[in-house]
């Protein structure tokens, strides 16, 4: 909500030219306060409301002067430039209708205006502090051996492919040469026979494998539950559920997977059950997050789902 209100501020309803990312702002006591400016805006629209019954370019020409623009204008945490209105500079103020436009303006400006003093700045403490909690009583899963190799042999080769065209001399042949000595032990080894693919591990392994995990989440949730700690067993029945997926092949085993991610996932490859993971994930979100202290509800909804992954 605050983003929106935020981008509402700053574009004062997409009628104003702000150049508060260009060059540096105008000193601190030419800022005009937000309250300052609606001032200016009940002035112009008066003097916008009189030149209706008697339009002249020099009554628009007040109109103008009264708003002041560019001005600088200090809203609750944040100070925008707004620049000269395009669309005011254009009417020339020779017929009503140029003045009913420019109240109508300087009314839609005044609502964004409004806007912008009810908004206060996000708190980044507090933002930073529920994402900590989030997962303070996470376990730190490292990666394996094998896969912190894998990734090391992957930035290598991009790193080598980026590279392709950039020749830097010693330090390029020497990227050359671990990517051919890397590929010459793959080669060789694929042709011995000695690496077996992921898809040739039998699935009751990996099942089994899984099995352990969830019994483990599931081990930590009922001891959170036991301490009266219902947020920390939300995320362990999260955990729970996600290692159930990974067993059955619906998602990645990775532990940075988001509860977006899972739901795309599970979309679109068991859509049956989405509506269970859905509701799972939606719990596990307002927990982890801080919107809503965590509820039997929520666990409720976190075991009804592993369930119903078991039974897809």
């Amino acid at each position: 909500m605050n983003c929106r209100l935020w981008v509402a501020a700053s574009l004062l309803a997409g009628g104003l030219l702000l150049v508060s990312c260009g060059p540096a702002s105008p000193p601190k006591q030419s800022r005009l306060p937000g309250q300052g400016f609606l001032h200016r805006l009940d002035r112009a629209e008066s003097l916008a409301l009189r030149g209706q019954a008697h339009p002249s370019p020099a009554g628009m020409d007040g109109v103008r002067r009264a708003l002041g623009l560019p001005v600088a204008v200090a809203f609750p945490g944040r100070v925008v430039v707004l620049g000269a209105d395009p669309y005011l500079q254009g009417l020339d103020g020779r017929s009503p209708g140029d003045f009913r436009n420019a109240v109508a303006r300087i009314r839609t400006m005044r609502s964004g205006v409004f806007e912008a003093l009810a908004t206060r700045p996000p708190d980044r403490r507090a933002i930073g502090d529920a994402v900590e909690a989030a997962y303070r009583d996470v376990p730190r899963i490292h990666p394996s051996l094998l896969s912190r190799l894998r990734d090391a042999v992957a930035r290598a080769l991009g790193s080598a492919v980026r590279n392709l065209v950039q020749f830097r001399g010693w330090k390029t042949i020497i990227e050359w040469a671990f990517v051919l000595a890397v590929a010459f032990v793959l080669v060789r080894t694929l042709a011995r026979g000695r690496l077996v693919p992921d898809r040739a591990v039998p699935e009751g392994r990996v099942v089994t494998r899984g099995r352990a995990r969830v019994d483990d989440w599931n081990r930590l949730a009922e001891e959170a539950l036991a301490r009266g700690e219902v947020e920390a067993a939300v995320r362990a029945l999260y955990r729970g559920m996600l290692a159930t997926l990974a067993a059955r092949g619906i998602v990645g085993d990775d532990p940075t997977l988001t509860a977006g991610e899972c739901r795309l996932a599970v979309g679109s490859r068991r859509p049956a059950i989405l509506s269970a993971v859905a509701e799972a994930t939606g719990a596990f979100e307002r927990v982890a997050y801080g919107e809503e202290p965590g509820g039997m509800s929520d666990v409720e909804a976190l075991r009804r789902a592993e369930g119903a992954v078991r039974a897809a």
